[in-house]
């Protein structure tokens, strides 16, 4: 059993300064791009981020992507969408959840509405609780 990170959690863990427990898990090839949007969203939206954290932030969140198991969406999008339509989710977020239990792994989410829907789905935990 491994773990399998989505977004969120990759973005809270590296915050936290915790990678270590990103090497040799899993992710989704999706999260690079979730990711750039949060760092995004960040700076040039809620400017609640300057340019010398988001450059640092964006370093470290290739760096650490390089240490993880990245899981392609690619022959799996028709049971994405299964499960996206089951449980109410996002493209995105029944990604992270699909793969997870496909490959035996617990999803690690900062996203308490997703934990909460596909909890009976999938095993699940917070950053917190690993860190």
């Amino acid at each position: 059993m491994g773990y399998l990170f989505d977004a969120s959690a990759v973005y809270a863990i590296i915050k936290a300064g915790k990678t270590r427990l990103l090497i040799l898990n899993n992710t989704c090839d999706l999260a690079r791009y979730e990711l750039g949007n949060i760092l995004l969203t960040k700076r040039n939206i809620r400017k609640t981020m300057g340019e010398s954290e988001q450059k640092f932030l964006l370093n470290a969140i290739a760096q650490s992507l390089n240490f993880m198991n990245k899981i392609d969406v690619e022959e799996n999008e028709q049971g994405i969408i299964d499960l996206a339509i089951k449980y109410n989710l996002s493209f995105y977020d029944a990604s992270y959840a699909y793969l997870a239990k496909k490959n035996g792994s617990v999803l690690v989410t900062e996203d308490s509405k997703l934990a909460t829907k596909i909890k009976s789905y999938t095993g699940v935990t917070t950053a917190a609780d690993l860190i």
